[in-house]
C-alpha cells in the first residue's frame, strides 16, 4: 500500500541518507552503534532485511533496545489510509497509554468509516525478541 523509501539504524533526522555500501561489509555484532556497521547511511529498500538482522544481533548481545527510522512515500501513504495503518501499539501496558490507543482506533473508525474492530490494539513487549506483539486485552 506504501513503499520504504530507506531505513536507517538510528534516528535519521526524517530523511534518507548516502546508501550504505553493504556488498563489502562482513556482519560482526561488535561493530559500533546502531550496529548495522553503515555508519550512519541509509539502507536501500532491498536491503532492509539484511540490515535489520545486523541490528537484531546487535541489540540482543548488548540487551539493550534502541529504534530504527524508516523513511516511506508520504504521497502514496496518505493516498491508501486507513489500509496503510494495520494496527495501533502501546509499550508497556500503561493503562493510560492502552486508553490512548482506543481513542486513536475510534478517531480512525469515525474519520475514515470502519468499525473500530477491524483496527487491533496490540502491546509491544520490548524484551521478547521472538513475538513482541500480542493483542491487547
Amino acid at each position: 500500500v506504501t513503499s520504504i523509501r530507506c531505513g536507517n539504524g538510528a534516528d535519521a533526522g526524517g530523511h534518507c541518507h548516502p546508501e550504505c555500501e553493504w556488498e563489502d561489509m562482513k556482519f560482526d555484532p561488535d561493530i559500533p552503534y546502531p550496529g548495522d556497521g553503515c555508519g550512519g547511511n541509509s539502507w536501500s529498500p532491498q536491503h532492509v532485511g539484511m540490515f535489520l538482522e545486523r541490528v537484531n544481533a546487535y541489540h540482543q548481545k548488548r540487551d539493550r533496545s534502541f529504534y530504527n527510522e524508516f523513511i516511506v512515500d508520504g504521497i502514496r501513504w496518505a493516498a491508501n489510509m486507513p489500509r496503510t495503518v494495520e494496527a495501533i501499539f502501546e509499550v508497556g501496558g500503561d493503562e493510560g497509554k492502552i486508553e490512548e490507543g482506543r481513542a486513536i482506533i475510534r478517531d480512525m473508525a469515525k474519520a475514515y468509516h470502519f468499525t473500530p474492530e477491524r483496527l487491533p490494539l496490540l502491546s509491544f513487549d520490548v524484551t521478547n525478541w521472538e513475538k513482541p506483539f500480542s493483542l491487547t486485552p
